[in-house]
């Protein structure tokens, strides 16, 4: 499961920054953006983008989701980990 929840999070995180990249490039020329009437444009790719990320995001969040009910189920409910594991051997 960890080396999924990397994958993922490594995939997330490439997402986050080439919206950033693009994001700060466009501030950086927003007199050029406005003058050429880019600003719709240029806003709606960053939404795309954005909206990218979060679904590229949400096979990491699932995984950690997960991680973190499996690391506390043998406080919350020991018996049917207990039964799990008794299940494995």
């Amino acid at each position: 499961m960890s080396n999924s929840a990397k994958e993922a999070q490594v995939a997330w995180i490439e997402k986050v920054q080439e919206r950033l990249r693009i994001t700060s490039t466009m501030i950086d020329d927003m007199k050029a953006v406005k003058m050429l009437g880019l600003s719709t444009v240029m806003s709606d790719m960053i939404q795309k983008l954005r909206q990218l990320e979060i679904q590229t995001s949400k096979i990491y969040r699932k995984l950690l989701v997960w991680n973190v009910l499996l690391c506390k189920m043998p406080i919350c409910c020991p018996y049917p980990y207990l039964s799990l594991l008794n299940l494995h051997n």
